[in-house]
């Protein structure tokens, strides 16, 4: 299967402070790559960004393009005069939204009916599109809700939830490695998004990864873990996240960032 460019979309486990899955395949392939992932993005926003892209690029089915869900209880407001997109991840602890926003205004249920409705809908108007759609993490987990409240709030869209197919790779991290112990970050370490590649995404296009690509990201993973280790104690972590990204610019990604 060959294709001529690679589009992603996402928040935060799609473009980082070091290579994410979607990064990891540019590298691989070594294709024209556009990373449209921003940190702390709903569903809606990724939605949004995917229609922004179509139409200054006019995807079509010989592109790459890939799609990791984010949050769905992630409120997403684009506002220009505040630099475009208010991105500040779960509402429970978003800076742009107080108490009585959600007091007013916030429900599970609008949650669940928004996020749906929002993938449902992508699925249906990109279905030869996108070739590959995951999810960073499940509704009960991570920072989406307290575990069962989904299903404690079930019965009241009983007929979207029942119907809507949820079967979709997750890219959930039950066990907190000393990559992330050291950084106190629980986003993925580099590894741990090449084995996302190669379980998931690689396995859903029929694609194999070279093994160049698995020797050398493996190789950054452990020149980035020492920098971690090393100065693991430090309460600051900017100088480890500048020293990680350097590290990672060096191996040869760009960081395409849109």
């Amino acid at each position: 299967m060959k294709f001529k460019r690679i589009f992603s979309f996402g928040c935060s486990f799609t473009a980082y402070a070091w290579p994410t899955w979607s990064d990891i395949i540019a590298y691989d392939l070594g294709l024209p790559y556009e990373n449209w992932g921003l940190g702390g993005l709903g569903n809606f926003g990724i939605q949004a960004r995917l229609v922004e892209c179509d139409l200054k690029n006019n995807l079509d089915t010989d592109d790459l393009v890939l799609l990791l869900w984010s949050g769905w209880n992630r409120e997403d407001r684009f506002d220009i005069s505040k630099g475009g997109w208010l991105c500040g991840g779960c509402i429970f602890h978003n800076p742009h939204y107080n108490k009585k926003y959600l007091y007013d205004y916030w429900t599970l249920e609008n949650d669940i009916i928004r996020s749906i409705t929002v993938i449902h809908s992508t699925r249906k108007a990109y279905k030869n599109i996108v070739r590959f759609e995951g999810e960073m993490t499940s509704p009960n987990h991570g920072d989406e809700y307290f575990n069962g409240q989904l299903e404690q709030y079930a019965q009241n869209v009983p007929i979207m939830l029942s119907l809507f197919d949820h079967n979709i790779p997750k890219f959930d991290i039950e066990k907190i490695d000393k990559w992330q112990e050291y950084l106190d970050d629980p986003h993925p370490s580099v590894l741990q998004h090449l084995q996302f590649v190669e379980k998931y995404v690689y396995s859903k296009l029929g694609m194999s990864l070279k093994e160049k690509t698995k020797i050398d990201i493996t190789n950054l993973h452990n020149k980035c873990f020492n920098v971690i280790e090393q100065f693991k104690d430090n309460k600051d972590k900017t100088n480890t996240y500048e020293e990680i990204k350097m590290l990672s610019v060096n191996q040869g990604f760009n960081f395409r960032r849109l």
